[in-house]
């Protein structure tokens, strides 16, 4: 997967951006190493302060690695939208009231994945896995006063599959992919 990379030609900046990530991922997470460089930090704040629209999904991807290494989700892309001269939609009050989430990495994957939360959980909860049929597959207790749980997908087949997890009363979901 790592020479497919190399072929990402940078005619843009989603892909400038994605090539990053992509070799800073392969140079760390893939290999179970869990911190960055000065180098490889320099390059995830360039990329996590852009705007989404012109960074493309690696923007997002840059923050969640941020918050692997300092712990913080703090972004004003009202003012990046400004910069750039477009837009911004404000969220609603709904939107606002929501700042629960929860991700994988690395997604995809070929062996353990981490989920992460981004407060920690205040009792034991239930961690849900499906397949792309929507079949309960599998189920996993993530421990209360914990923000962070690791589980392997070795015996999954490569494919897509979807998480679930109920916290604070809201339901968390995404998309896990699993290669081989």
């Amino acid at each position: 997967m790592r020479d497919k990379n190399g072929n990402i030609v940078d005619i843009s900046l989603y892909a400038t951006n994605e090539r990053i990530l992509n070799d800073i991922y392969f140079s760390t997470f893939a290999k179970g190493i869990y911190t960055f460089t000065p180098t490889q930090q320099a390059q995830i704040t360039d990329i996590e302060y852009q705007f989404p629209y012109t960074g493309g999904d690696a923007v997002y991807r840059a923050r969640a690695l941020q918050f692997v290494i300092d712990g913080t989700l703090q972004y004003d892309d009202a003012s990046a939208c400004a910069a750039q001269n477009v837009a911004y939609r404000k969220p609603s009050t709904i939107e606002k009231e929501s700042t629960l989430s929860a991700w994988l990495i690395p997604n995809p994957t070929e062996g353990v994945v981490t989920l992460h939360i981004s407060e920690k959980v205040q009792e034991n909860t239930a961690l849900r896995l499906f397949d792309s049929m929507g079949k309960s597959i599998k189920k996993f207790t993530v421990i209360s006063g914990t923000d962070s749980y690791s589980f392997d997908t070795e015996t999954l087949a490569t494919g897509i599959y979807y998480y679930s997890i109920s916290i604070k009363g809201s339901e968390l979901r995404g998309k896990l992919v699993v290669t081989k």
